[in-house]
Order: structure tokens, then sequence, then C-alpha cells
């Protein structure tokens, strides 16, 4: 099989939000990286509580490896007996005896208890070990774990545990062959487990091709889920876009830093930007509620507490003091002076009706109404600066949605699906 499809589809999805992407990349990760996470086929016993499971890898072993007893749920996390790569399959490892030749063994706690554990497992599962009791083969518990297995195309091993008179009502009722009966001893259970070890290449070969049939699949439905939350994300983005147009910073908060010196008042004005700016974020929220991008909110959100920086504020003070007053100072003002008139040059952007000092008004003189008004429009500018690094930390949050598109993911996934079926693929094109 061709894995390049494999390995397109998995960079697409990394760069779109994890949440979506899981349901996809989780059974995806089986085909990136099986090829170097054992050199064992990987069994892995799968059942109800209470069916044997533990109980025949102990039989396996010739002695207790693992727990097993009346207690239910006797097994609560994975057990590994055999060598697997620790970052593939993670779970307890067991020390003991070697395992059957050329097999690597996983035992599972019930699946109706532990779901997610079980399915997280199967997808880097070669072959699943259905393990059936007389007590449970009848069951809706035992059914369903068929159905999870089959769903997933893993390669099937059906195990009755108990009387051999048993086991073909079992095979009945479930619609499978009964592949070992143990009971007095599991003599039979490693015939069927050498047989598969040594065909362990194509059992490989099928397992990665159901898995990339049922990525396929999988992206489908995540191709779909992107699809509608790149839309809302469309629509918070266009939302954004126009409230912050027609955003402005309140002037009346600035109304108290009026009277003080510039480094004293600097970090209120970068305050009443974040102030202002929360507000609009507000109303942006607003607007967008209901449209399922509430990751993205919660992103952006955060984003905006530390985009607010003091920067463009003082590059407001740099404009004022370098371009307006210095160039004038040497003709009009003493060198002692240059600070009261540059903090009066500030406070006249705060409140364009205050009226300078007697000692600005002969210092500027003619440029006095120019200076007002370059300062006041100078602030404006400033505080849109600042309110921008908070806009735009929050529409970034966005991104996620705008790198991909749905059409991209649907594109690889019929990729993969066509390497899983053995069509010549090259460079994304189905030849």
């Amino acid at each position: 099989m061709d894995y390049r499809p494999a390995q397109r589809l998995a960079a697409l999805l990394s760069e779109i939000d994890q949440f979506v992407a899981a349901p996809a990349m989780r059974p995806l990760e089986r085909l990136l990286d099986r090829s170097t996470a054992s050199e064992s086929l990987i069994v892995t016993l799968v059942g109800p509580s209470g069916v044997g499971k533990s109980e025949i890898v102990n039989r396996l072993a010739g002695e207790r490896l693992v727990t097993a007893g009346p207690l239910r749920p006797t097994t609560t996390s994975v057990a590994v007996w055999g060598e697997i790569d620790t970052d593939y399959l993670p779970g307890g490892r067991v020390s003991g005896p070697d395992t059957p030749a050329g097999i690597a063994l996983v035992d599972t706690p019930p699946i109706e208890h532990f779901a997610d554990t079980v399915t997280d497992v199967l997808d880097r599962t070669d072959v699943a070990m259905l393990v059936v009791s007389p007590e449970r083969y009848a069951d809706v518990v035992t059914a369903e774990a068929l159905a999870f297995v089959r769903e997933r195309g893993v390669p099937l091993c059906v195990v009755f545990f108990g009387e051999l008179d048993l086991a073909t009502d079992a095979a009945s009722k479930l619609g499978v062959a009964i592949d070992a009966v143990v009971y007095e001893n599991v003599d039979a259970l490693r015939t069927v487990l050498s047989s598969m070890a040594e065909a362990r290449e194509g059992l490989v070969d099928m397992r990665d091709r159901a898995a990339a049939i049922f990525v396929a699949a999988r992206t489908g439905d995540v191709a779909q889920d992107f699809a509608d939350r790149t839309g809302e994300a469309q629509r918070v983005a266009a939302a954004a876009a126009d409230t912050f147009k027609r955003f402005t910073v309140d002037r009346r908060r600035l109304g108290s830093v009026a009277d003080r010196d510039w480094d004293a008042a600097a970090p209120e004005v970068v305050e009443a930007v974040r102030a202002s700016t929360d507000a609009a974020i507000d109303e942006l929220a607003v607007q967008a509620e209901g449209d399922g991008v509430s990751e993205a909110m919660v992103s952006g959100a955060d984003a905006v507490f530390v985009a607010t920086e003091r920067a463009p504020i003082e590059a407001w003070h740099d404009r004022v003091t370098e371009d307006a007053i210095l160039s004038v100072k040497h003709r009009h003002l003493h060198p002692f002076r240059l600070r009261s008139v540059r903090d009066e040059m500030w406070r006249l952007g705060i409140d364009f009706e205050r009226r300078p000092p007697k000692r600005v008004r002969k210092a500027l003189g003619a440029l006095l109404p120019d200076l007002r008004i370059a300062s006041a429009g100078a602030l404006d500018e400033a505080m849109r600066a600042a309110s921008s690094n908070r806009v735009s930390a929050f529409v970034a949050a966005l991104d996620p949605y705008a790198n991909v598109s749905p059409a991209d993911l649907r594109d690889a996934a019929e990729d993969l699906a066509a390497a899983a079926r053995g069509s010549t693929w090259e460079a994304g094109v189905d030849e």
C-alpha cells in the first residue's frame, strides 16, 4: 500500500482545530507509525466484562501475569505482553515468559466500561481477538463489541472460553466462526496464534487497508463538520470586521488623565483602549452567539488579554514630540521647557477643548492650531493601532478555519481510499 496519501492527509488535518480533526486523526496515526511500532503481530483481546480475557493471557503464559477474578470489572487498564513501542501503544507492560512466537498480546478492560480506551487500542491493533463466554455470548454488549470491531475492519479472531457444546450455539447467534475453544487447555489457541504469526505481513497489510478506508470515511465526516465551522467562522470574521470598522475609543474614559503627565497617565490610556475594545468584543460575541465557533471565541478572548501594548501610544507620544515640538524647540523654546510643552501637547490630544497655557501658546505661536489637530489625530490613530492589536489577535483565533478547505480534506480522503483499494496514486491523482 502507498502511504503517501496518509501523510498528506495527516498534514492537512494538523492544520485545523484538533478537536475537529480527532475522529480521523487518531485512527490515521496507525498508518503513519505502525511500521516501526513492533515486529510482532499485535493481537488485542476485547469483549465484555467477565468473559475471561485476562485468564486467557495467564493460561498462555503459564503463570499469573495479569489480574483475573470474580470482581467486575477486574481489568481497568491496558496491559501489554510483548514488545510494542510505548509511544505507539501506551499502557502497562507485564513481564514474564516469552509470548507466543511473533505475537504481542494486549489485554483490555471491558468495552462497556472503557469504550474510549478500547477504541484507542483497536485503532493500533493488527488483529482483534473477541473473547466470548457461555454466560455472555447472547447479550447485547458482545454483539456491540463485534459490530465495533467490524466497523473498523480489524481482522477478527473469535475465541470461545467455555465448554465446546455451547460454542456452536454462540457461533450461530453471533453469525461468526469460532476460531478456537479454550476450556481445559489453550493448545487450539496456540495453533491459531502461530498461524496468524506466519501470516503477519498479509494481516498487517489487510489491517492497514481497512484502516485507510475507515479513516477516509471518518474524514468525510470531519470535512462536513469543518465546512460548517468554516462558514460559521467566516460569519464571525465578517461581523468582527464590521464591528471594529465602527469602533472608536470613548474619549470620556480619558478625562481623568488629562491633568497628569505622560509617564503617569500612559497606562491609563492603555486601559481606556482595553475597556473600549472589550465593549466591541462583547458586541461581537452577541452577534456570534449560536454560530458554533465557541472554541474560536474563547481563543480570541484569551488572545486579546495579552495583545494590548503600550507601544502604539508611545509611538503617538514620539510623533507629537519629535515631529512637532522638536522641530521648533530651538527657535521658540528653552530646553528646560520642552517636557512641560510636550506633556501639554498630549493633554491637548485628549481634550481638544482644553486651552493651552500662555507659555505653550507663546512657544508654538502660529503652529499651535495645526499641532493641536495633529496631536488629537495622532492620539486617535495610536489608539486605533493599539485596538487593532487586540482585534487582530481575536480574528487570528479563526485562522485554523482559513488554512485548509473542506474540499482539500475530501480530496485527500479519496486519495487514501484509492491507495487502500490498490489504485495507482501519484501526487494526489488517481490514474
